[in-house]
């Protein structure tokens, strides 16, 4: 379910919260000899002149045809692929990235299946980042996308063994993987471009194997957020947006209180709820020794989490700020006071949420409270 914030109270009697011609060539005269065209004449009959020119040979010398025994043909006969060397009269892959069966542009909305064998395709040259146990045989599918996609896919491994399956828009660098899966079915979304699934055994004996792509265009641009409203529409790993309520309102694609620029403003205290998707986790204190829990001294506070921030100006010394954080849901939540907005500012305060903590204003200024 959503993670939801319900309340948050701050109460306090003194609160105040870019011709040319043709050009004639030089005349060129050939001039004959009088007397060897007499004897050319004398000698026209002669019958071993046409003989003889016949003869004549002013070419290149005839080139017999070998035998066929003699042809040489690569590896038995059979001229070796990409990504494959002859062993032993034999076409054998030696790169898993260079002889990938690529399938082109995937056109959308139609499946595209691709089988073949890990025992005879199969090379030992690539890693997934998720194969655990090690990769031991692997093949590559290439593919490129037009269009932001979805791309649902599924695997059938057949045989006694399992694999896991890697999508790299880089196929030699396993730090260009989107993402990697153990399960045989599933989604991931992608931007234009070309691809790479590695095909990855991890245990067993190698067999065939059967993948299917599907790929449609995407609703959304994942990772991107816009304003609807004053509520905020995201696009998460999934093919279509979503619709999340912020505490307050929403600006220029982020729900105020997400960023201590644009921190919620309370005046005299009150109540806000919204979903935690809506907010990012850009601030973790688990370094910060100057916030370190005020119930347990000296105890960091890890917030791997979201956060929502507020901003209190004015505040007085004695004035007393109650906030109430429960969320209804299994989230520990913390509370941090600090009059400078980060996770390596001092706070005057930070709690790891068991109950509603009530903190005493030390010193006249402004604050902001990030839950």
């Amino acid at each position: 379910m959503p993670h939801l914030f319900t309340r948050v109270v701050f109460v306090s009697a003194l609160f105040a919260l870019s011709g040319c011609g043709k050009s004639e060539g030089p005349d060129i005269t050939f001039e004959r000899d009088s007397a060897a065209a007499d004897d050319a004449g004398a000698d026209a009959d002669r019958t071993d002149a046409g003989a003889d020119l016949a003869a004549a040979d002013l070419g290149p010398p005839d080139v017999p045809d070998l035998p066929p025994d003699m042809v040489e043909v690569p590896c038995n006969g059979n001229p070796c692929g990409p990504g494959e060397e002859c062993r032993n009269d034999v076409c054998t892959l030696t790169s898993s990235c260079g002889s990938a069966l690529d399938l082109g542009i995937l056109p959308l909305n139609a499946p595209q299946t691709v089988t073949g064998s890990l025992v005879t395709e199969g090379v030992a040259d690539l890693e997934a980042s998720c194969a655990n146990p090690a990769s031991l045989r692997d093949r590559v599918i290439a593919f490129e996308v037009e269009v932001e996609s979805t791309i649902d896919y599924s695997v059938s491994w057949n045989g006694q063994y399992d694999g896991v399956i890697e999508l790299r828009s880089d196929c030699d660098d396993v730090q260009s993987a989107v993402g990697c899966f153990d399960a045989e079915a599933g989604q991931f979304q992608v931007a234009p471009g070309r691809y790479s699934l590695v095909l990855d055994q991890v245990l067993g004996n190698a067999g065939a194997f059967e993948v299917t792509l599907v790929a449609r265009a995407a609703r959304c641009t994942l990772g991107t957020n816009v304003c609807a409203g004053d509520a905020l529409q995201i696009c998460p790993s999934v093919q279509a947006p979503e619709t999340v309520t912020c505490a307050e309102t929403c600006t220029n694609g982020a729900c105020v209180g997400d960023r201590c620029t644009d921190a919620i403003l309370l005046g005299g205290g009150g109540t806000y709820s919204g979903d935690g998707r809506a907010y990012t986790s850009a601030l973790n204190f688990q370094s910060n020794v100057n916030c370190t829990d005020l119930g347990d001294p000296g105890s960091a506070i890890a917030t791997p989490g979201f956060e929502v921030i507020f901003y209190l100006p004015g505040l007085i010394a004695g004035q007393v700020v109650a906030v109430d954080a429960q969320t209804n849901d299994s989230n520990v939540n913390a509370v941090f006071i600090m009059q400078m907005c980060g996770d390596t500012a001092t706070c005057a305060a930070a709690y790891k949420l068991t109950e509603q903590p009530d903190w005493v204003v030390t010193a006249d200024g402004d604050y902001f409270v990030v839950i």
